[in-house]
């Protein structure tokens, strides 16, 4: 990235207009601090990249297939390290995305998202599969990361 680089987004950390209240004005700075620091931590170092090589991303929701699950589970009954994040529906504070990552002893992981609003009714195959990858990836003995 050039040295000439100027965001447009970049404030004059010297702008004392008078329109501000003072928490504004505090609030104003601090950010216009943290975008330059920002800044030239994007020009200091290059992007971290994970080379896709090395991870697959798995859909898990109504429309996934069974040969499918039965792969994801063949892969997770390898696995005994996993990492796990949760999502929120914003407007209704509902658990709406159960992001897995799995740590296997040899690559490649995979990173597994269930989407929890499209799931398939609990009366068919691949709910049961679901169920199935949930009891193997919290069973006893792993270690889970979040």
């Amino acid at each position: 990235m050039s040295d000439k680089f100027n965001s447009h987004y970049l404030r004059d950390i010297d702008d004392t207009s008078t329109d501000r209240k003072p928490y504004q004005q505090q609030k104003w700075t601090r950010t216009i601090i943290k975008t330059k620091e920002n800044v030239d931590l994007r020009q200091k170092f290059p992007p971290f990249v994970v080379p896709t090589a090395i991870y697959k991303i798995v859909h898990v929701n109504k429309y996934t297939s069974m040969e499918e699950m039965h792969l994801l589970i063949n892969h997770v009954q390898e696995c005994t390290q996993f990492t796990i994040d949760t999502e929120s529906e914003k407007s209704n504070g509902q658990l709406a995305l159960i992001q897995i990552q799995t740590i296997p002893p040899r690559l490649s992981l995979l990173v597994i998202l269930i989407e929890l609003q499209h799931l398939s009714s609990n009366n068919l195959p691949t709910y049961v599969k679901i169920k199935e990858f949930f009891s193997l990836v919290f069973r006893s003995g792993n270690k889970l990361y979040s």
